[in-house]
């Protein structure tokens, strides 16, 4: 759920910060609620993988209001030429919000984190921000952190509008858009029993996640976990089990996709 070579993170599980926590709470409080575990001899039971995936989209609005107020601070920042690393932003921002209980321990939670955690919002600062520099000032109506997160804080629909059309460029309004996003769930599941599949050896190598991004965590939430899911999802991927490319084969693959690429 953290993400690894194979599919990657949920959305407010993307950063260093509190992660651990965040999973292993939501653990506790989902595993009350359910009369078994979460999986049952490497199979996901995704009656119970409901209830936790319910508790872990509780901390999706809490963590893109907070990735909010940071963008907000960092644009100004920058914008002001103020500052060049976040420990100056610690330093200079953190005692302007101490009045604000609730806004001082949002920013504390994203600013009180490991180097991994600074690198990657110095290179979303640098691409996202810095290359929005229009006529020495910063548009920030089309940096796209800034335009969903404000629209999800206000409106959760508008908001998720605009997170699908950005990333996987289909519209939730209309009717084919609703199958898609059913379909990008499912797969999502998919993706998270052939991990499972794959630590215990069992290889089968036809399949592969088809996209950059994970669904919201709202509507995995929402999506309909029926009882008949373990079977068609364990189907699914059986019948692609597949055989491994030969090293050739493979090592042309690399070289077309780079000159694909140049």
């Amino acid at each position: 759920m953290l993400g690894n070579d194979f599919i990657p993170p949920l959305l407010n599980l993307d950063n260093d910060g509190k992660v651990y926590e965040i999973l292993l709470n939501s653990y506790k409080n989902s595993i009350i609620k359910c009369n078994d575990y979460l999986t049952n001899n490497g199979i996901i039971n995704f009656q119970n993988f409901k209830i936790f995936i319910n508790e872990l989209s509780l901390h999706e609005e809490e963590y893109l209001d907070m990735k909010y107020q940071f963008f907000k601070i960092i644009y100004n920042s920058r914008k002001n030429n103020k500052i060049s690393s976040l420990f100056e932003i610690y330093n200079e921002d953190i005692n302007v919000n101490k009045n604000n209980g609730d806004s001082y321990d949002k920013l504390k939670y994203l600013l009180n984190t490991n180097d991994k955690f600074i690198k990657k919002i110095n290179i979303l600062i640098d691409n996202n921000i810095i290359s929005n520099d229009k006529e020495n000032g910063m548009d920030i109506n089309e940096c796209f952190i800034h335009n969903f997160v404000e629209a999800y804080n206000n409106d959760k629909y508008k908001g998720k509008k605009i997170f699908y059309q950005e990333k996987f460029n289909f519209d939730v309004e209309e009717k084919l858009g609703k199958i898609k996003l059913n379909k990008l769930i499912t797969h999502y599941l998919e993706g998270s029993e052939w991990n499972l599949y794959y630590f215990k050896g069992h290889l089968i190598w036809n399949w592969n996640y088809l996209y950059d991004y994970c669904p919201l965590l709202h509507d995995m939430a929402k999506y309909d976990y029926n009882k008949n899911l373990n079977e068609k999802i364990c189907d699914n991927i059986n019948q692609k089990k597949g055989v491994p490319l030969p090293p050739y084969i493979s090592q042309c693959l690399i070289f077309s996709s780079f000159n694909l690429i140049l």
